[in-house]
């Protein structure tokens, strides 16, 4: 009686086990969702930071007057 007792118990704490895997998986995938999210909108602000700046130094006059500031000491 009392192996079946036990065994009872062992089954009851292993499907504990299981719904807080189940919890945490769920947590988990969330998670990683908000993070591959954050991620991609980094990537994608980069992008547009470096694309802004190439535009910008590309304008006409705008690396001669940077590079006469630069000479000069005064700071971009």
């Amino acid at each position: 009686m009392n192996n079946i007792v036990d065994l009872a118990w062992q089954i009851i704490e292993m499907q504990r086990v299981i719904d807080w895997q189940a919890r945490e998986l769920d947590r988990l995938q969330g998670i990683e969702e908000q993070y591959n999210t954050l991620l991609m909108d980094g990537i994608q602000h980069g992008e547009k930071m470096m694309g802004n700046l190439l535009q910008v130094l590309t304008t006409p006059g705008v690396a001669q007057c940077f590079i006469k500031n630069q000479s000069a000491g005064d700071q971009p």
